[in-house]
């Protein structure tokens, strides 16, 4: 079965990836080891986020119910 992804979904998709952008270039040219660990932790969260959104982590997330 095909799932049609609704259009806000995409769009909070795409907003994700902005920011996931954003904050790489941000951290090519930190020098701060705390903003570094800081942008790192925001990067993990957004790819988390992403994967949740596209259902990348739906079977993963309920192996351990």
């Amino acid at each position: 079965m095909v799932k049609i992804m609704e259009q806000s979904v995409k769009d909070r998709i795409a907003d994700l990836e902005r920011q996931k952008i954003s904050i790489q270039d941000e951290l090519q040219f930190s020098t701060s080891i705390a903003r570094t660990i800081k942008l790192e932790g925001d990067l993990y969260e957004i790819n988390h986020t992403i994967g949740i959104l596209i259902g990348k982590n739906k079977e993963t997330g309920q192996e351990g119910a």
